[in-house]
């Protein structure tokens, strides 16, 4: 019994850890975050194939870019490659929707060697709502590309 209320807390800790680690301020409050929860996150999602793991952390994945920013990404940056490899819909669908936020915070370097590619790939994805999704805040996306990349 302790091993399935242990798995079932580790769950829902990670299925929330987004909003928890959102509230904190931009910058201002990491050192108040416990690195074993940023390691938690990353840690449980790299050894994980899980659907569900994985859809939950590319959910939660653009908060901790956004408290932690630019200046962290290349710590965040092979888990970004690993979910936007997963061939699962809903989580291909969740990151292409939310792009454009990680370009605004990682501005044009990150954004034209990690991000640029990985809107190709949605863009040339069969599935309609990934599409969608990416296409619908492309301008902002393209904000932080430079125009000689945007051909």
């Amino acid at each position: 019994m302790k091993d399935k209320t242990s798995k079932l807390v580790r769950g829902t800790a990670f299925q929330n850890i987004g909003p928890f680690i959102a509230a904190f301020k931009r910058g201002k409050d990491i050192a108040q975050i416990d690195q074993k929860i940023v390691d938690f996150y990353i840690n449980t999602t790299e050894a994980s194939n899980n659907k569900d793991v994985c859809f939950h952390a590319s959910f939660n994945f653009p908060a901790f870019v956004l408290v932690f920013g630019r200046d962290e990404w290349p710590r965040f940056q092979s888990l970004y490659q690993k979910l936007t490899k997963m061939e699962d819909q809903k989580i291909k669908k969740t990151l292409s929707a939310s792009i454009h936020e990680l370009a605004m915070i990682l501005g044009p370097k990150y954004t034209e060697l990690d991000l640029l590619p990985v809107m190709e790939k949605f863009l040339k994805n069969k599935n309609t709502d990934i599409k969608m999704a990416a296409l619908k805040n492309m301008h902002i996306f393209l904000k932080e590309v430079s125009i000689e990349k945007r051909a």
